[in-house]
Order: C-alpha cells, then structure tokens, then sequence
C-alpha cells in the first residue's frame, strides 16, 4: 500500500498538472494548454496528477490480493474489492466538487493502483496457486 501512495505522489510531482481550481476558466490563474505541451516546456507547476486522495483509498487493493493469499473466500474479496472502488469513487467524486481533480486524476489513480498492487502481488499470488491442490487431486487418489 505504501509503493503506491509513494508512486501518486511522486507522479503529482514529476507530471505537473495544474488542478482545476487553479485554471483561470475555472476562477484559478493559470491559462488551460494540454499537458504534453506543459511539460515539454518545462512548466510544472501543478500537483494535481493523479489524484491523491482517491489514491490513497484505491491503494487498499492491496488488501483484497492479502485476502487471496490467505485463502479467503471469493465472495469475501470480491465485497472487498467493490467497497474499496466504490470508496474511491466516491472519495473522488467529492474532490471533483471541490475543484480539486478532473475525473482523469480519479481513473488514473485507480489504475495505478490497482496495477501496481497486481503487479507487485503477482508473483505471491503464483506462488499460492502452485501450492494449491488441483481439483483432480483434492480427493487424494491419482487417476493415473
């Protein structure tokens, strides 16, 4: 959980994408341009991208793979996993209202996320599976 709070938190800084309260189309100072034109000019001066307050939230997906690697039942991850989403949303939603993020910072720190959490469990999640018992196996005799 703490790779990805640490990666959103980084790319706020490295991408320099100014957040909508900071547009002068929305009240803020700065004049809208696309953010590839930003920052091949060196301008960065936003913090806004990705969304950090979501981030944090979508960064418990991290939790729900733990549950797969405990041996959790599916349906006990898969409430985990929506309540988490559905927490991150609404985490983002809020900050929309604020002026804070534009709906892209919300979806990219759910990806990020929940990539970055999937890649770093994936190995684990491998290394349970081959431990697993095949279905065939389960009732011990070989039918071979």
């Amino acid at each position: 959980m703490l790779v990805s709070i640490v990666l959103v938190s980084v790319l706020k800084k490295l991408t320099g994408m100014d957040c909508p309260w900071d547009l002068a189309i929305y009240g803020g100072s700065a004049e809208h341009s696309t953010p590839l034109y930003e920052m091949l000019h060196g301008n960065f001066s936003g913090h806004c991208w990705p969304s950090g307050y979501s981030g944090g939230i979508f960064s418990a997906y991290a939790w729900c793979l733990y549950l797969v690697l405990r041996g959790r039942k599916a349906r006990a991850v898969k409430c985990a996993f929506a309540l988490i989403t559905v927490l991150g949303l609404l985490g983002g939603v809020l900050q929309m209202a604020r002026g804070a993020h534009f709906p892209t910072h919300v979806i990219a720190s759910m990806t990020l996320d929940y990539a970055l959490c999937f890649a770093l469990m994936s190995p684990l999640l491998r290394r349970a599976a081959a431990n697993c018992p095949t279905q065939d196996n389960q009732d011990g005799n070989d039918h071979e």
